[in-house]
C-alpha cells in the first residue's frame, strides 16, 4: 500500500479537486519514469483526519488517495479516501 495525498481546496491547490467524482470500478493510471500502473477503484470513504486505518497494508498491492473533506470548509477535519487495487504493471 502506498498513499498519495493532495489538496483539492480552492485556497491551497486543486490537485485532487475532482477526486470525489471517481467511482468504484473506474480505472486509475499512474506513470513513473520507468513504469506504468493501472489500478481499479475498489473503495471510497470519508474518515476523520486522525483515522490511519486506511493505510494498513493488505495482502495485495494498492494505492490510497487522500484529500481533505469537505471541499469548502475553513478547516476540514475529515478526509476523502479513494482506494484502488493494482491490475497491471508495464
Amino acid at each position: 500500500n502506498y498513499a498519495i495525498a493532495g489538496h483539492r481546496s480552492h485556497t491551497y491547490g486543486r490537485h485532487f479537486n475532482r477526486l470525489d467524482e471517481l467511482e468504484i470500478g473506474d480505472f486509475l493510471f499512474i506513470k513513473t519514469h520507468e513504469e506504468s500502473y493501472t489500478y481499479e477503484i475498489t473503495e471510497k470513504l470519508i474518515v476523520h483526519e486522525t483515522d490511519l486505518s486506511v493505510l494498513i497494508n493488505k495482502d495485495y498491492n494498492e494505492v490510497t488517495l487522500i484529500t481533505c473533506d469537505p471541499l469548502y470548509a475553513d478547516n476540514p477535519d475529515h478526509r476523502l479516501i479513494v482506494k484502488a487495487a493494482l491490475k497491471t504493471k508495464n
